[in-house]
């Protein structure tokens, strides 16, 4: 990853901490549980950089994949409390779309953009996962 991704994946993580609505934020591997629940896992799902159309540039598009994670005594509870967070960290990592100024809006898409939500499969009730993917997309000049 170039240093513009780390700094990008880096404000992606402090957003969702900025939420206080998570008791772990993390990069842990998929077959790895989460040490505590409410939680979040943030994984590279790929990083692919293309000329600009005046070859003065490269755009970069950075996909990350988000998987949160939590409990209930009841698989509905779960649910509705999945939901209820996905909605704090999808307004929190839309909350600033520049990522600080780090991303652009490109002709290959958006600055941010938020993909579907898709029930996960890897957790079993009580626990609920809900996935979606991140991307975010910038230019860097070619020297």
């Amino acid at each position: 990853m170039t240093p513009t991704a780390t700094d990008i994946l880096d404000d992606v993580l402090t957003a969702l901490r900025a939420t206080g609505a998570f008791a772990w934020i993390g990069q842990a591997g998929p077959d790895q549980p989460p040490p505590a629940l409410p939680a979040v896992r943030v994984g590279l799902l790929g990083h692919t950089t293309q000329p600009a159309d005046d070859g003065a540039s490269l755009w970069h598009e950075l996909r990350l994949e988000l998987a949160l994670r939590t409990d209930a005594p009841r698989t509905a509870a779960a649910l509705g409390k999945a939901l209820e967070l996905l909605g704090r960290a999808r307004s929190a990592l839309l909350a600033d779309p520049f990522r600080g100024g780090r991303t652009c809006h490109l002709p290959i898409g958006r600055a941010t953009e938020l993909g579907p939500v898709v029930l996960g499969t890897q957790a079993r009730p009580p626990l609920c996962e809900l996935r979606f993917d991140l991307t975010c997309r910038y230019e860097e000049e070619l020297e």
